[in-house]
């Protein structure tokens, strides 16, 4: 761990990134969302509110834009994160090609990733981790910041997620203090945080309550720290305190890692009322889709932000739809593929993960009546495999197989064979487009409903009898 010079940090950071990996896998990071307006329009917000220096340090406002929305389509589960403008602002100035500081800021966040998803709540164990460091090693302190009804956690979790850029920690110091957090991650970001607060300790015991605390982490901590002092610091408690910091931190995060799933079952009041705005579902119902969405791996899942696993998947859905149906399916409907295209095609991001929101919308689609016409357009969606807005043999094919597995197995019924069925099908309901035999959205809805497996799954008999076969797709 030590201090790098400005000719030998982009260097060292880079390999620290695992910069050539990053690059070789240049293909799957151009796979990119679509980046929602609110998106576009926090970080137009934020963007502005950069400090001068750092925005003219990066090369102005449009740089900046451009890597945080390339972020944002990057990493749809996070979008955009307060803070992340100044950490993008660091990265494009320390690594002047655009690319590599992409590269870099991909793999800063990442490694952080439950620092900038919806719940944070890596943030939140981390906080306490620095919080419970702070009461052990400088016990006076804390004890006297306790009194006066400071929660260390709540100085701590700003520092954090900005990676002590410009909170507290202005440019360009923040470099020296972000060189040793790269190096030593698991356990600099905590020194870090004890080594701000003990330069000021002298100052904070002479605070008689909680207002004068806070005035002066807030006020007088940004222009009197010495960087240089405080790395130094940083360093020796490192070298010190190795054989043991590492193994208090690992216990202190399995402990509190329960106290914050905990909290964390419940959905946050702003969260819950943000999202009935954007679904128009019931908060207390939300809270029940909360629970179910969680259930299979809570704490994975919340880290995440979202549901990536087939098998996760598969347990919150069915603890909603399908309870008693799902007996019935083979291999839980996870080894025949219908429980990974559900999330494709479920997913607003177009990636293999399924968001909260994702979610809600989904089991809405799944029992509510007045959502039966979106329910058809899904099927149509599923079975719709390389996305050229019809159905040809070889989508039906594979979306008929897919369903007789999940139900039967390799066992498949005389009279379901897919190949049997896609020839009744397009002979009864195929029409010619571009040289080829396909089905528009209308004939598939009368095709739909032939198969047994597709109707039941998809709820098809409710939605075909009244009609809605002449709904407009939009072809």
């Amino acid at each position: 761990m030590r201090i790098l010079s400005s000719e030998s940090r982009a260097d060292v950071w880079l390999a620290k990134a695992q910069y050539n990996q990053l690059k070789d896998d240049q293909g799957h990071l151009s796979k990119e969302s679509t980046v929602s307006s609110q998106v576009e329009m926090e970080i137009a917000k934020d963007v502005p509110r950069t400090r001068t220096e750092l925005l003219e340090a990066c090369g102005g406002e449009e740089p900046l834009f451009a890597v945080l929305r390339r972020l944002a389509a990057v990493e749809p589960r996070i979008g955009y994160c307060q803070g992340l403008n100044s950490v993008g602002a660091v990265a494009l100035s320390a690594l002047t090609d655009p690319n590599d500081s992409f590269l870099f800021l991909i793999w800063l966040v990442r490694r952080n990733l439950g620092y900038y998803t919806g719940t944070m709540a890596m943030m939140l164990v981390h906080a306490r981790i620095a919080e419970d460091l702070l009461s052990f090693y400088l016990p006076t302190l804390s004890d006297h910041m306790k009194r006066a009804g400071v929660h260390a956690r709540d100085l701590f979790a700003p520092w954090l997620i900005c990676q002590f850029i410009d909170s507290p920690v202005a440019f360009p110091d923040c470099l020296k203090v972000l060189d040793l957090v790269v190096a030593r991650e698991k356990e600099a970001p905590f020194l870090v945080c004890l080594g701000m607060i003990a330069q000021l300790s002298e100052k904070l015991l002479a605070c008689r309550d909680q207002e004068e605390i806070l005035s002066t982490v807030l006020h007088v901590l940004p222009s009197s720290i010495d960087v240089d002092d405080l790395c130094r610091w940083v360093i020796l408690e490192y070298q010190r305190l190795e054989d043991d910091l590492g193994h208090h931190i690992a216990s202190l995060e399995q402990m509190h890692r329960a106290h914050v799933l905990q909290e964390s079952l419940r959905l946050p009041s702003g969260t819950s009322k943000k999202i009935h705005r954007l679904t128009g579902v019931d908060e207390k119902y939300l809270q029940v889709l909360w629970t179910c969405f969680l259930k299979s791996d809570p704490w994975k899942i919340l880290i995440d932000g979202v549901i990536s696993s087939d098998a996760n998947f598969c347990e919150a859905f069915t603890s909603v739809v399908f309870r008693a149906e799902k007996k019935k399916w083979r291999g839980h409907g996870v080894l025949s593929g219908v429980m990974s295209r559900m999330i494709q095609i479920a997913s607003s991001s177009g990636q293999d993960y399924i968001s909260f929101v994702d979610f809600v919308n989904l089991i809405q689609m799944f029992t509510e009546d007045s959502h039966r016409k979106e329910r058809l357009k899904f099927c149509y969606r599923f079975c719709d495999f390389d996305g050229d807005g019809f159905i040809d043999s070889r989508d039906l094919s594979r979306f008929a197989t897919m369903f007789v597995r999940m139900y039967d197995g390799d066992g498949i019924p005389v009279g379901l064979e897919p190949q049997f069925f896609c020839e009744i099908a397009f002979e009864k309901f195929g029409q010619k487009q571009d040289g080829r035999t396909v089905l528009d959205f209308q004939s598939f809805c009368n095709v739909a409903v032939l198969h047994p497996y597709i109707l039941k799954f998809f709820m098809l008999d409710e939605i075909l009898s009244g009609g809605l076969h002449n709904i407009d797709f939009g072809k």
